[in-house]
């Protein structure tokens, strides 16, 4: 559950805030500064909700599908041959991806409902609440400028951008990738490229904090994130802010730190503050929680079905003593004071699971394959230890069992069940141990 607590997180700042009623909406506002606040939304709604008004449409949910998908079968840490590459790390991956829309869709059920236009509400009551008329017409005078356009329009580009690219940029984490340091020609204008990204960091900041006294360390990674992917492909960021002139880009910074740009912002962060007391983020993260776990177990079953679920435990037949197994002085000399008489490999058995034929040849349109062995062992506590490598060398099976034997002749029946969709063929080995000794190492032609 490490990588969806993680992913708490990452799904907050994605769908941020659903369904919410601004503590402030109970205000009477004068007609014409909510009309100004209305008109302000109207100009400049798309980059005060890309941190709350969240669609399916506009989260990158296929680029963080993938990303779950990967942390999750990464966390299974199943041995050497569990990577990208693997057969069965791709199928389950593809499952667990068709199943994130359907986990955000069970989490935003509930706020379906009127949720853009409360959002909207929200942040038009704080508006005309914290801010004089002349302040808002002061605003709108501006965002109906050219730069004020050039702004607008560029943020909103860059909120675009931001989004895919920190799906991108959670994927060269979990792949372990390192973010090369920018060039010194880059810093400025990553530094000019955060500030126009400020209004999207601020409000998460202002909404996820959970207030004097309490544990805060998770707010510093809110802008570390937004940097990371602004710097992991600089590039596609001052392309777009490039495109407007270097003369107005240097006008826009300037209003950007001017009083009433700066009071504007602190004005959004009341606003987002302010939802905490609809929309608790604390209990938002238990709903995400008991989602999540639901998922977890379903994607572990998805592993366990189609790989540990094939492999079958041993089945020992015992049969008759044979004279003096137990007297050491008659006893095999291998390690395991074991030997093995015969090995048989079988697609079939009887019903008393005896082989109908050897065989040393199998096609993989087969259902399953028996490998039969006949021992001679001493009367005591034993452990049986089976592993398959198929065609491809990839580790199928692996299983171990312990049982008492009785006798000391016995036959045991391994049982694999194939699975045309991700078994290779070619030579598949098959080795057993006894009591931690390997006794059989045999090959088996399967073919197509």
């Amino acid at each position: 559950m490490k990588i969806l607590r993680n992913w708490i997180r990452l799904v907050i700042t994605i769908t941020a805030i659903i369904a919410l009623i601004s503590s402030l909406a109970g205000a009477q506002q004068q007609p014409d500064k909510a009309q100004l606040a209305r008109k302000y939304m109207t100009m400049r709604g798309r980059v005060v909700m890309f941190a709350f008004k969240v669609t399916h449409e506009q989260a990158d949910v296929k680029g963080y599908a993938s990303l779950i998908a990967e942390s999750f079968l990464q966390g299974l840490n199943r041995g050497p041959d569990w990577n990208r590459d693997n057969p069965e790390w791709k199928r389950v991956g593809a499952l667990i991806e068709r199943d994130i829309p359907n986990l955000v869709a069970e989490l935003t059920e509930p706020y379906k409902q009127g949720v853009n236009e409360e959002i909207e509400k929200v942040f038009v009551n704080g508006l005309a609440s914290h801010l004089s008329t002349e302040e808002l017409g002061e605003l709108i005078m501006y965002y109906s400028s050219l730069h004020g356009e050039e702004l607008t329009k560029t943020q909103e580009e860059l909120d675009d951008a931001l989004r895919s690219g920190q799906a991108a940029f959670s994927k060269m984490m979990a792949k372990g990738q390192k973010i090369p340091p920018p060039a010194s020609q880059d810093k400025k204008e990553l530094q000019e490229l955060m500030g126009l990204l400020d209004d999207y960091v601020l409000l998460q900041v202002a909404y996820l904090d959970p207030g004097p006294g309490k544990d805060r360390s998770g707010l510093q990674a809110l802008p570390m994130i937004t940097y990371s992917a602004v710097a992991s492909d600089p590039k596609r960021y001052t392309r777009l802010w490039e495109k407007i002139p270097e003369q107005d880009r240097t006008s826009i910074i300037a209003w950007r730190n001017s009083p009433l740009a700066m009071k504007e912002r602190g004005v959004l962060m009341e606003c987002a503050n302010g939802v905490k007391g609809v929309i608790n983020p604390e209990k938002l993260a238990v709903q995400l929680t008991k989602i999540g776990e639901k998922y977890d177990k379903k994607w572990h079953a998805l592993v366990q079905n189609q790989t540990e679920g094939r492999q079958r435990d041993t089945v020992i037949k015992e049969g008759r003593s044979q004279p003096n197994m137990n007297d050491r002085n008659n006893r095999p000399e291998e390690e395991s004071d074991a030997e093995v008489v015969r090995v048989i490999f079988t697609p079939t058995v009887d019903s008393k699971n005896n082989p109908v034929k050897g065989v040393k040849e199998i096609s993989i349109g087969e259902k399953r394959i028996y490998l039969i062995a006949k021992w001679l062992v001493p009367i005591r506590n034993h452990e049986i230890k089976t592993i398959v490598y198929d065609g491809a060398g990839k580790t199928v099976s692996s299983s171990k069992k312990s049982f008492l034997s009785k006798t000391t002749s016995l036959t045991t029946t391994y049982i694999y069940d194939i699975n045309h969709n991700i078994d290779a063929p070619g030579t598949w080995r098959f080795e057993v141990y006894l009591d931690g000794n390997k006794k059989i190492d045999e090959t088996l032609k399967v073919v197509p």
